[in-house]
C-alpha cells in the first residue's frame, strides 16, 4: 500500500510539472494561474499546494527536471581526447537535445522567450544564472588545464572563450525558438560554433 501511495503522489507530482510545463510555454508564466495549471493536471489546487508552496517552486522544479540531462554535458564527462573535440561534442550535445526533446525546448521556450525580466520572477533567472555560472566555471577551468598542458595555444583567454561559447550557443537557440524557420538548430549552430573554434587555433 505504501509504495503504491508513493508511486501515486510521484505520478501527480510529475503531472504537475507536465502541465506547468505545457502551460507555461503556451501561454507565459505570468498569464498562467495555478488554478491553470491544477486544471490542465486534472488534481485540486489544493492538491498542487500540496507538492508546491508557489508558482515560483513549481517553475524552480520544472527547470531543475529539464536542465539535468543538460549539466550532464560537461567536458570532464565527454570522451573525446582533444579540448577542441571535447567543445564540439559538449555543443553538439547540447544542440541536439534541445532540437529533439520537447520537454527542453519547452523549459528553454519559458526561460527565454515566456518569462518576463521583472522581480517576481527573480528566482527563475537566478536559477538560471546559476547553472550559467557552474557551466563558465568548469569551462574555464578545463580551458586552463588544456593551455597548461598544450593541448590548446597559450594566447587564448580561457573566460574569452567560454563567455564566447555560452553566448553563441544560447543565441542560436533563441533564434530558433523564436522562429525554427529561421535556421537548422544542430546544422547551422554547429558550423558557426566550428568556425569560432577553428580560429582558436590561429591568431590574429
Amino acid at each position: 500500500m505504501a509504495r503504491k501511495t508513493k508511486e501515486a503522489a510521484q505520478e501527480t507530482y510529475q503531472a504537475l510539472l507536465d502541465a506547468a510545463e505545457n502551460e507555461f510555454s503556451r501561454h507565459g508564466v505570468s498569464a498562467t494561474t495555478l488554478n491553470d495549471i491544477a486544471h490542465a493536471a486534472g488534481v485540486t489546487r489544493g492538491a498542487l499546494y500540496h507538492y508546491f508552496g508557489d508558482k515560483q517552486a513549481l517553475i524552480a522544479a520544472l527547470i531543475e527536471r529539464c536542465f539535468y540531462p543538460m549539466e550532464q554535458l560537461t567536458l570532464s564527462q565527454c570522451a573525446e581526447t582533444s579540448m577542441l573535440k571535447k567543445l564540439h561534442a559538449c555543443c553538439l550535445g547540447y544542440l541536439t537535445l534541445i532540437a529533439q526533446d520537447r520537454s527542453a525546448q519547452n523549459v528553454q521556450t519559458i526561460t527565454m522567450l515566456k518569462c518576463e525580466m521583472v522581480d517576481v520572477h527573480d528566482t527563475i533567472h537566478e536559477h538560471y544564472r546559476d547553472i550559467r555560472n557552474e557551466i563558465y566555471q568548469e569551462m574555464k577551468q578545463d580551458l586552463e588545464q588544456a593551455i597548461s598542458n598544450g593541448d590548446l595555444p597559450d594566447h587564448i583567454d580561457p573566460h574569452q572563450v567560454a563567455v564566447a561559447l555560452f553566448s553563441i550557443t544560447q543565441g542560436i537557440v533563441y533564434s530558433w525558438l523564436a522562429d525554427p524557420n529561421y535556421c537548422d538548430l544542430i546544422r547551422d549552430g554547429m558550423a558557426a560554433i566550428d568556425t569560432y573554434l577553428a580560429g582558436l587555433t590561429r591568431p590574429l
